[in-house]
C-alpha cells in the first residue's frame, strides 16, 4: 500500500531552495538584469516574471579572453615576446593564468567577468580562426612593419566581431539539417582550394620577387650589353622573415633554378644539350660548357660574360656522374665519359669549360696516399688530353671547392631565428681534405698544355673559410644540394668577366 507524505509549507520551501542549490552546482544561472546567482538569491522568493537564461561561466570566458589575447600578441610580434610562437605554450603562461584567477577571486570588482573582456571571450574562437589568413596575407605582401601588424590586428578583431554578430550566433541556433549542410559546403570549397590552387599563386608570386631582387638592374634583353652590375639585392633592407624565406625558396626551387630560360633544351630540361641564341648564323668563335649539374647551374653566367655578336655557346650536362673518373652510383653515369667525348669532338668548340664536381676526389679520407688515389690522378690526366685533342684554344677545368654538410640549410635557419652566432667552419664537411683534392687536380692539369685552373677560393673564402652564406644578410650562397643560389651566381660574375675578357674575343 502506498505510502503518502504530508508536506508542510515550510517543507516545501526547504526542498525548493535545495533545489536550487543542485541546479546552480551543476550549470550556473544568470539573472540578465542584475548578473546576480541562485547562490547569492538564497532565501528569496523567485520573480516568475524575471528573466533567466542559461550561460557558461562568466569567469572562464574572462579567462579565454585573456588566452586569446596572449595568442595575438605572440603571433603578430614574435620577435618582442620570448620564442615567438612558441611562447604561449610555455609554463610561464600557464602559471601566471592561474594566477590571474587567484588574485581575481580576491577582488570586489572581478575583472575577468567585466563585459568588455567576457565579449572578447565570446569571439575568441572566430578571432583565433579568422587571424591566421590575415596574418599570411599581411606577410606575402611584406606588410611586417609595427603599424603593419596593429592594422593586421584590430582587422582580425572586427572579422571576428563580424564573423561572431552575423554567423556564429545564427549557427548555434540553426537545427541539425542546416549545420550538417553548412559544414559539407565548407568542406567542398576547402577541398576545392587545397586541390586547385595548391599554393601555386604564393611560389609565382614570391619567385618573380626573387628574379627581380637577384638581377642586375642593368641587363639589357639584348645579350650583347650584359654588364657586371649590381643586383637590388644589395641595397635591399631585409627582414629575418624574409631571409628565411628566400633561403627555403632556394632550397626548394633547386631543379627550376637550374633551367636557363634562354636554353633550348633539345631533351629533358635542365639536362642534355642547351642551345644558346645567336645573331648570327655563322660564327667566328665556339665555347661549350660541359659537366655534370654544376654545367646547368653557372653555365649561365659563363653565357652571360662571354657572349658576343660572333660567338656561339652551348651547354652540355649529365646529372650526378663524374667528370674524370668512372661513376658507378647511377646507370645514366655508365657511358658518361663516352658521352663527354663524343660532345667535345662533335662540338670542335674554340675554348671549353669544365665545371663539376669533383665526387670521387672527395671521398678519399685526409692524407691517405695509396694506390688508387694515384690511380685518379692518372685517369684525369688521361681524361684531360682526350677533351682537349679536339678544342682548339684553352681548356678551363673548375677547382674542388669545399663540400657543406648536408642539412646545413636547417641549421643554419634555426641559428638565424635564435639569433645565435654562426661559424662559417662548421658549415662545411670537416672529413674531406680539400687541400689534398686541389693539389692533385692541380697537377693533372699542369700535364696539359691547353688547361688551366678557374678558382672559386678567392670569391668566397673570408679569414681563411670558405663562406656558405652571406655574413650581411645571412642568406645562403650554396643550397642543400651544393649548387649556387642566385647570390651565389652572381658573386661569379666578376670572375668570370676576367676570365672572358682575357679570352680576347
Amino acid at each position: 500500500m502506498p505510502v503518502h507524505w504530508n508536506y508542510t509549507a515550510e517543507d516545501k520551501s526547504r526542498l525548493e531552495m535545495k533545489r536550487d542549490e543542485e541546479e546552480a552546482l551543476i550549470c550556473p544561472e544568470v539573472n540578465t538584469e542584475n548578473g546576480q546567482s541562485p547562490m547569492g538569491n538564497q532565501g528569496k522568493e523567485k520573480d516568475p516574471n524575471e528573466s533567466r537564461v542559461m550561460i557558461f561561466r562568466n569567469d572562464l570566458q574572462g579567462i579565454r579572453a585573456i588566452a586569446i589575447m596572449s595568442v595575438m600578441l605572440f603571433h603578430f610580434y614574435p620577435s618582442v615576446f620570448p620564442n615567438g610562437y612558441v611562447g604561449v605554450d610555455q609554463i610561464i603562461a600557464v602559471s601566471l593564468t592561474a594566477g590571474l584567477i587567484l588574485l581575481n577571486s580576491r577582488q570586489n570588482v572581478n575583472f575577468l567577468t567585466s563585459k568588455y573582456i567576457v565579449y572578447i571571450g565570446h569571439i575568441s574562437y572566430s578571432l583565433y580562426l579568422v587571424h591566421w589568413p590575415i596574418y599570411i596575407i599581411f606577410k606575402q605582401n611584406f606588410i611586417e612593419t609595427a603599424a603593419g601588424l596593429g592594422c593586421s590586428l584590430i582587422v582580425s578583431v572586427l572579422a571576428a566581431i563580424v564573423i561572431t554578430e552575423l554567423f556564429e550566433k545564427a549557427y548555434l541556433q540553426a537545427n541539425v539539417k542546416v549545420v550538417c549542410f553548412i559544414i559539407a559546403c565548407l568542406y567542398v570549397i576547402n577541398f576545392t582550394t587545397i586541390y586547385e590552387q595548391e599554393d601555386v599563386e604564393f611560389f609565382e608570386r614570391k619567385t618573380k620577387w626573387l628574379e627581380r631582387l637577384f638581377t642586375p638592374v642593368c641587363s639589357s634583353e639584348k645579350l650583347q650589353e650584359y654588364r657586371n652590375c649590381n643586383i637590388p639585392f644589395t641595397s635591399a633592407n631585409l627582414r629575418q622573415e624574409q631571409v628565411l624565406l628566400i633561403n627555403y625558396l632556394f632550397d626548394i626551387n633547386d631543379v627550376p633554378y637550374l633551367s636557363y630560360k634562354k636554353c633550348s633544351y633539345r631533351s629533358g630540361e635542365p639536362w642534355g644539350w642547351c642551345d644558346l641564341p645567336q645573331e648570327r648564323n655563322t660564327s667566328a668563335h665556339k665555347i661549350l660548357v660541359i659537366g655534370n649539374s654544376y654545367a646547368a647551374n653557372q653555365g649561365r653566367i659563363i653565357h652571360e660574360m662571354c657572349y658576343r655578336p660572333d660567338v656561339e655557346m652551348k651547354i652540355f650536362t649529365i646529372p650526378g656522374c663524374d667528370m674524370f673518373t668512372y661513376s658507378q652510383e647511377f646507370e645514366h653515369c655508365v657511358n658518361s665519359h663516352d658521352n663527354f667525348r663524343e660532345v667535345v669532338d662533335e662540338y670542335k668548340p674554340n675554348i671549353l669549360f669544365i665545371l663539376a664536381r669533383y665526387i670521387r676526389w672527395l671521398t678519399f679520407p685526409k692524407r691517405n696516399v695509396t694506390l688508387e688515389a694515384e690511380g685518379v690522378v692518372k685517369q684525369t690526366t688521361a681524361r684531360l688530353l682526350e677533351l682537349s685533342r679536339n678544342v682548339k684554344d684553352h681548356v678551363f677545368v673548375l677547382n674542388a671547392i669545399p663540400r657543406p654538410i648536408l642539412n646545413f640549410p636547417s641549421i643554419h635557419a634555426n641559428a638565424i631565428r635564435g639569433h645565435k652566432q654562426m661559424e662559417p667552419a662548421m658549415y662545411l664537411n670537416s672529413t674531406m681534405d680539400m687541400e689534398y683534392a686541389r693539389e692533385r687536380l692541380a697537377k693533372s692539369v699542369s700535364m696539359c698544355s691547353k688547361c688551366s685552373i678557374i678558382d672559386y677560393d678567392p670569391v668566397f673564402t673570408t679569414n681563411g673559410t670558405f663562406q656558405v652564406y652571406d655574413n650581411r644578410t645571412k642568406v645562403i650562397l650554396i643550397n642543400t644540394s651544393w649548387h649556387f643560389t642566385p647570390l651565389g651566381l652572381n658573386r661569379l660574375r666578376p670572375l668570370y668577366k676576367s676570365v672572358c675578357e682575357n679570352i680576347g674575343y
